[in-house]
């Protein structure tokens, strides 16, 4: 009976100990989930033509559960018809390089689609002012310019720079549509 209490015991502490292990590798594992990683590049809002039509969003990219720290992003938004600039400065960089990528997202046979632009076609166009400093702007959009299905334009900005002595880069995502943003 000794003999039996004593292995009993022995499996209970093993089984707490693989218990109390796991539990801590779990904890781990959450709690680097909630690590939000600013991007890379910082910019800063410093000049706004039509602050009523075209809205800059720094977002922390907090949704979902992943192992890996989740990276925040920016966002421009803006109401298609209407023109403007927004100039973005970096706030932790001297000098800035940039590509882009457009598409229009249409409807075509009753299903979405997203099909390749020009920076012409979806009236956006961006200029490194002072190499800190992206100058964005937003070009008027009649109906008869955009495609037959037209739900909405998208620019992808990447942006290039050294912060720290680090090579890094940043995302900008821009989005025009027909539809007015609301703040509420």
């Amino acid at each position: 009976m000794n003999k039996f209490l004593s292995r009993y015991f022995l499996s209970l502490q093993s089984l707490s100990f693989h218990a109390l292990m796991t539990m801590m590798f779990i904890s781990v594992i959450f709690s680097s989930c909630d690590e939000v990683k600013d991007a890379p590049l910082l910019f800063e809002a410093t000049s706004n033509t039509n602050p009523e039509y075209i809205h800059l969003n720094y977002q922390p990219d907090e949704l979902g559960i992943t192992i890996f720290p989740k990276e925040s992003r920016y966002s421009i938004y803006s109401y298609t018809y209407i023109d403007g600039d927004l100039e973005l400065t970096c706030t932790n960089c001297d000098n800035l390089e940039y590509s882009t990528d457009f598409s229009f997202s249409i409807i075509k046979d009753n299903v979405g689609e997203a099909i390749s632009a020009t920076g012409e076609e979806v009236g956006v166009s961006v200029k490194n002012t002072d190499h800190k400093t992206l100058r964005i702007h937003f070009a008027t959009l009649s109906d008869e310019q955009l495609p037959l299905g037209f739900l909405g334009a998208r620019a992808t900005i990447k942006v290039y720079g050294r912060v720290g002595g680090k090579d890094v880069t940043t995302s900008i995502s821009i989005y025009r549509s027909n539809q007015r943003f609301s703040n509420d």
